[in-house]
């Protein structure tokens, strides 16, 4: 009797350890991206990744990411701007967010189509612009960056 109750107190033992293991040895996904230029990545409320201690964000199998693609203060995104995964090209949500199903690691990049330009802030902004076009030709024409002559 005694050898019996070691036995199965043996048993749960090893059991209750077992789901430990298979937690550790969960694969996890991540995303990574090429350095946007002007753009950042937002990940939604709903998203489905964890934070590690590194920083990393890390998604179990069949886990969404959830995120917008946001552009920089006095930028914006051209009418050909596309994104890509892994080298697909990805569809935006109706509100123009993505979502990922992350069965591996995911690479984003920017596709050479998707040029962020600057906004132009109305007046002032064609103002600054028609002044900087006629100062850089008048400093063509009357060269004021001259080089000092040398004497031997």
């Amino acid at each position: 009797m005694k050898k019996t109750i070691s036995v199965i107190l043996s048993l749960v033992m090893l059991l209750s350890v077992l789901p430990i293991f298979a937690y550790a040895a969960e694969e996890k996904y991540y995303i990574s991206f090429s350095p946007f230029k002007n753009v950042s990545l937002v990940f939604a409320e709903d998203d489905e990744g964890v934070v590690d201690e590194d920083g990393v964000r890390l998604y179990a199998a069949g886990a969404k990411a959830h995120f917008d693609v946001v552009a920089d203060e006095g930028y914006e995104k051209t009418e050909s701007f596309m994104l890509t995964a892994n080298g697909s090209i990805l569809e935006a949500n109706e509100d123009g967010t993505y979502t990922i199903a992350m069965h591996g690691n995911i690479i984003l990049k920017l596709t050479p189509g998707s040029v962020m330009k600057k906004k132009v802030n109305g007046f002032l902004g064609m103002l600054f612009f028609w002044l900087k076009v006629i100062f850089d030709y008048l400093r063509r024409i009357f060269s004021f960056n001259k080089t000092p002559e040398v004497t031997a």
